[in-house]
């Protein structure tokens, strides 16, 4: 774009002090606890081809993962609501519905000092019959308000498939990572 078509005064930004853009509408992003596979055994998700010499971990029921501690990013709205979802591909394809059913398990703290609120339990997510092979389904698995919590403090995140009330799919489906879905109404970082 040619800078001759735009006079110098066309956007004037101010920030103040802390050289901080504060949005008038927030926007969208998600922080990311990576599903990471360190042992094997009972309870662990087990690391399968998922195509080629891609793996991704695929999840039994009672399969659980303690995820990494993550930050409140600096970009965070403060006080607004955080929206838990992962990201579930399926394993073959079922000619009938089929349900997966989670539990989540969070923390957060508030300048250091933990908060461990109850454990979410999503209920039944169906899969619908004859979904494709390799579908990817965004699970939501919950949502909270971190009362208190500033950027800076952090969450951490556990989550295990349970059994489900209607009948489970055929083969265990993947699951990559948890994702925490939070508004963002700065762009830089504001001081802590």
């Amino acid at each position: 774009v040619s800078q001759s078509r735009y006079t110098q005064d066309d956007l004037t930004v101010t920030t103040g002090a802390s050289k901080t853009l504060v949005l008038a509408t927030p926007v969208w992003d998600d922080v990311n606890y990576p599903i990471v596979i360190r042992t094997t055994g009972a309870g662990i998700p087990t690391l399968t081809t998922f195509n080629g010499r891609l793996t991704k971990p695929q999840w039994a029921v009672n399969d659980y993962n303690m995820c990494e501690s993550n930050e409140f990013p600096h970009d965070w709205k403060e006080g607004s609501t955080c929206y838990f979802h992962c990201h579930l591909d399926t394993n073959g394809l079922d000619a009938t519905n089929r349900y997966v059913n989670f539990e989540l398990e969070y923390a957060y703290s508030v300048n250091g000092v933990w908060t461990f609120p109850a454990v979410i339990t999503t209920g039944d997510i169906l899969i619908p019959a004859n979904t494709a092979d390799k579908t990817q389904i965004i699970v939501s698995l919950g949502n909270f308000t971190p009362t208190g919590a500033k950027i800076g403090d952090h969450c951490v995140v556990f989550l295990k498939r349970i059994a489900s009330t209607g009948t489970a799919p055929t083969n265990n489906p993947w699951i990559g990572m948890v994702q925490m879905h939070i508004q963002k109404d700065t762009i830089g970082s504001r001081i802590l």
